[in-house]
């Protein structure tokens, strides 16, 4: 492949021997090349065919830095070392996009824990909640970052989930389910809507672990956004 244009130095255009173009990502893959030159193929670790890919793509691929690029790679061997879970080119993006809001949040200190939440997941996952504080420490130490426990990884739980990897915890209480909607009403009316589209789109149905999980995470998300 032969390189176009850096987008960072983790991150280039290039070109195959077909003339087609793609967008790759991998630690030092754009670093010092020059139009025309071939780049060392080795460094990739994700791409996307450039004439496939959104407008959404190629803004995250440009808004996240490099550095960010770099741990969510790191990130994403970890866990799927160690759990059921895999990570498509749309999944890696959006945990890309996570990794990197936090990462901006933390350098604001904005602290938007929710000890409650925190309980309930750590509760209800335990070794994603084990493997998830172990991604948390990695992406501060490749970043220097200062990202909580409480980030969790809770995007992971959501890969798992609706990319129907085996789960390996036990399963929820049902009752738990129940208390969940009540006490996040508007939460769980989302959640119903996404399972609808689901049914409808791709024959996908949640079952109740899914719904608490996506309760809470559509509850964090929404509340993030009112503060």
């Amino acid at each position: 492949m032969d390189f176009i244009k850096n987008f960072n130095n983790n991150a280039a255009l290039v070109a195959d021997q077909a003339g087609n173009e793609w967008i790759v990502l991998g630690k030092g893959v754009g670093f010092g090349q020059k139009l025309g030159q071939p780049i060392d193929e080795a460094k990739i670790e994700r791409r996307f065919k450039a004439a496939g890919s959104d407008d959404t793509t190629l803004a995250t691929i440009k808004s996240v830095s490099p550095l960010t690029l770099e741990a969510t790679s790191a990130a994403i061997k970890l866990i799927e070392a160690e759990s059921p879970i895999r990570f498509d080119n749309f999944q890696y993006l959006a945990l890309a996009d996570h990794i990197d809001f936090a990462i901006i949040r933390s350098e604001g200190g904005i602290d938007m824990e929710d000890r409650a939440l925190r309980w309930e997941v750590k509760r209800l996952f335990k070794q994603e909640y084990s493997l998830a504080k172990r991604v948390v420490k990695l992406i501060n130490g490749l970043t220097g970052a200062s990202l909580p426990a409480s980030e969790g990884h809770l995007r992971a739980f959501m890969v798992q989930r609706l990319s129907n990897a085996r789960p390996y915890g036990a399963e929820l209480d049902g009752e738990l389910l129940a208390l969940m909607e009540q006490k996040y009403p508007q939460a769980a009316v989302t959640v119903t809507r996404i399972d609808n589209f689901l049914q409808t789109k791709m024959g996908w149905t949640l079952n109740p672990d899914d719904r608490v999980y996506l309760i809470l995470h559509v509850w964090r998300v929404t509340h993030r956004q009112k503060q």
